[in-house]
């Protein structure tokens, strides 16, 4: 598995001008700084290069990618990160707009960056942005997005059916409208429509087009009858009209000239304007006013006359004009009989064939429109039935996705509970809290509950009851949880995690994470703290086979970010009193501080009886005192190696103790009188007795504290189990394990 070999930063944050630090091939990479040493921009760094993130700076409101990536006074352009991994190196650097361009583009190793923000945020959100966090590592959207497109198909299918079905009744409803026209005939309005529209159109038809060109012809032979009619009334009118006429001109007896007329007229003029009595032509006396009457007599009857001729001569007109009329009126009423083959028709016939007329049109269009509505119902019926077996089908197959979703995911939350429960009780043995499950909200889509137990309760939010320490150690244990179920062989970076705890449960985490970074589950764990106590700790006790540790020194501008590879206090001793020119007091004070260090750890781990001090600081005579009183008699045992006691070791030490406060504590005169090689002598009694209390396969010491002394032997507390610390002398050599054990 890829792990992290080196990261080198120019210009970048805190890493002024060029900065690189240097990992050994190890699983567990621990780098210690006080704060503003610069452990902030190394974690950034690999963020950035692996995962294109912005670490603190993208966290932050306040700050911009552009202005606050590159080092004070640099420029985006300048910025350049490198980390080089086992398989290959990758480059980062800055655009103009602060934005990361990583190169080569192909894939990474994955690599996980948890701050303690992050672990407090997956603790404290709500269950919706508790579950986006996790989105990344769990990805299921690919799922959710084709459960809602299944989703919208089901609206879509169903809006489909809806309208089917508004169809349906729509055509039903015109069809029974269409059947109570027709009174209702048959069993329901569907039968009597297949019945009705069984018959052939083109019958229907045919019968149209027959009562069409009858209709027409008898609407001609009854409007050639009535006109025959008329006509033959008016010239029977005007010839009755003209024979009263001539009559009565006969009576009259003759008939007056129009010349006569003329003269009697200008006769009568003459004698109304003149006032003689006699005649102008024989000078005769005349009765003039009898003579006017008489004049006007005749008149009268020649104007009479004159009438009744002009009204003989009108009559005879319109006798010729009738007669004219009939014969029209008699040759179209021949041509309506041949055309409609029958010499009459009544008012009547005409109306029963315009009804019946009327009536098969009226069947061709319900025909028609019932031959439609059948059709759009066949149609609809046959999609509302396909429809709703889409529909169905949809509905299961989102159901099937959703619920497969959600049982996939629980699985994943439920085994990552356990394993979150599990590393939890390493961190807290026999303490009645954890997490008691994980679960999803079943009526949302992306919201995820935890519940933790506490003293008995198994279904309370950690916030209310845990303390700030409690809830740092679950939220890194759920974080790694996930992480070694999602991303096997993933490389965890844990920024400043564990600020809030203490020393006791710091050691559980100590030995839990290296536990996990040689258990091949995980690639590298890189772990950046401000603890002092956790580096100290590690140089008294360090499985070199396993850990690289690092030291930030002081910060500048300059200079950016020191560093420097931190070596066991043990490997620190051997070499400097094995260096030819000997710095005495270095010597003897690291020795002094180590063996200090290891007695104070036993009298710890087995409860050794110490004379009491009210501050509980303890010199070395009474701390080897205790040791040897109690020790006298055990054994450190190796696979293929005899059993090496532990009481020449004491001895040896308890003559050499005096030299630790003569050359390393104190100035004193006398120390000139302590050569080099009594130096070196306890040095190598320091380093012998650390040799019987680490396991050289696994660093770690061949007791754990959880031991007392009556339940020896005890066996190393790393992972190998080989070497063990027995309260006597074993009568057997054992047997090597097997490789791998």
């Amino acid at each position: 598995m890829p792990r992290i070999q080196q990261v080198t930063m120019r210009n970048f944050r805190g890493a002024a001008a060029s900065s690189d630090i240097t990992f050994a091939r190890k699983p567990l990479i621990l780098i210690f700084g006080e704060n503003g040493t610069g452990k902030s921009t190394i974690v950034d760094a690999i963020d950035l290069v692996c995962n294109e993130g912005y670490g603190t700076v993208g966290e932050r409101s306040s700050t911009t990618r552009k202005d606050h990536l590159p080092t004070i006074g640099a420029r985006p352009a300048q910025v350049e990160v490198q980390i080089e991994f086992d398989s290959g190196t990758w480059t980062g650097t800055l655009n103009a707009a602060g934005k990361a361009q990583i190169s080569p583009d192909h894939l990474r190793p994955a690599v996980r960056v948890l701050r303690r923000r992050s672990l407090l945020k997956l603790t404290e959100d709500t269950p919706g942005d508790r579950y986006k966090q996790l989105q990344s590592l769990i990805d299921v959207t690919q799922v959710e997005r084709s459960e809602t497109q299944l989703k919208e198909a089901a609206q879509e299918v169903n809006r489909r059916l809806t309208d089917a079905t508004t169809t349906i009744n729509h055509v039903q409803s015109l069809l029974n409208d269409l059947w109570d026209i027709e009174n209702r005939p048959g069993t329901s309005s569907v039968n009597w429509a297949q019945e009705r529209t069984a018959i052939d159109e083109n019958t229907l038809r045919e019968h149209i087009r027959a009562d069409q060109k009858r209709l027409k012809h008898l609407r001609r032979l009854h409007a050639a009858q009535e006109h025959h009619t008329h006509t033959t009334q008016k010239f029977q009118g005007a010839q009755q009209e003209l024979d009263l006429l001539e009559t009565q001109l006969r009576d009259q007896g003759q008939t007056l000239h129009v010349d006569l007329i003329h003269l009697l007229e200008l006769t009568q003029a003459y004698l109304t304007h003149t006032q003689s009595d006699q005649c102008p032509t024989c000078q005769q006396p005349i009765n003039l006013s009898r003579l006017k009457q008489d004049i006007q007599e005749r008149l009268n009857d020649a104007t009479h006359l004159n009438n009744l001729n002009t009204r003989r001569y009108a009559a005879q007109h319109n006798l010729d004009s009738a007669r004219h009329a009939w014969t029209a009126a008699q040759t179209e009423l021949i041509a309506a009989q041949t055309q409609a083959q029958q010499t009459t028709t009544t008012l009547q016939e005409v109306q029963d064939t315009d009804s019946r007329l009327f009536l098969n049109q009226t069947n061709l269009e319900n025909h028609r429109a019932i031959r439609i509505a059948l059709d759009d119902l066949s149609e609809a019926t046959a999609s509302a039935h396909h429809l709703e077996r889409t529909l169905a089908r949809l509905n299961i197959m989102q159901s099937t996705l959703r619920q497969t979703r959600l049982d996939f995911t629980q699985a994943i939350f439920d085994q990552v509970s356990a394993e979150t429960q599990r590393l939890y009780q390493r961190i807290h043995p026999s303490e009645p809290i954890g997490l008691s499950g994980i679960q999803l909200d079943p009526n949302r889509t992306a919201s995820l509950h935890q519940k933790a137990s506490f003293h008995g309760h198994d279904d309370i939010a950690p916030q209310g009851f845990y303390s700030e320490a409690h809830l740092d150690t679950l939220g890194f244990c759920f974080w790694l949880a996930v992480i070694k179920h999602t991303t096997p062989g993933a490389i965890i970076v844990l920024d400043d995690v564990f600020t809030s705890v203490d020393a006791a449960h710091l050691n559980r985490i100590d030995q839990m994470l290296l536990d996990e970074a040689t258990s091949g589950t995980l690639s590298q764990i890189i772990v950046i703290t401000h603890y002092r106590g956790w580096l100290d700790k590690l140089r008294y006790e360090l499985p070199e086979k396993h850990v690289d540790v690092h030291e930030l020194g002081t910060w500048t501008l300059a200079h950016g970010i020191s560093v420097r590879h931190v070596i066991p206090n043990t490997t620190e001793l051997r070499t400097l009193s094995g260096a030819p020119f000997l710095d005495r007091q270095a010597v003897a004070s690291k020795a002094g501080v180590l063996l200090e260090a290891m007695l104070d750890h036993l009298t710890l781990a087995f409860n050794l009886s110490l004379p009491r001090h009210p501050q509980n600081k303890y010199t070395l005579d009474p701390l080897l005192t205790a040791v040897t009183k109690e020790a006298r008699t055990w054994h450190t045992t190796r696979p293929g190696y005899p059993p090496q006691p532990w009481l020449p070791t004491l001895d040896r030490l308890k003559a050499l103790t005096f030299i630790r406060n003569e050359v390393g504590a104190h100035f004193n005169l006398t120390s000139a009188d302590i050569t080099d090689h009594d130096i070196r002598e306890f040095a190598s009694a320091t380093l012998a007795l650390a040799d019987l209390i680490l396991c050289p396969t696994c660093g770690r010491r061949t007791y754990t504290r959880t031991i007392a002394r009556n339940t020896l032997p005890g066996t190393c507390g790393g992972t190998c189990k080989q070497t063990h610390l027995t309260p006597t002398s074993p009568t057997t050599v054992p047997t090597p394990a097997p490789a791998g054990q």
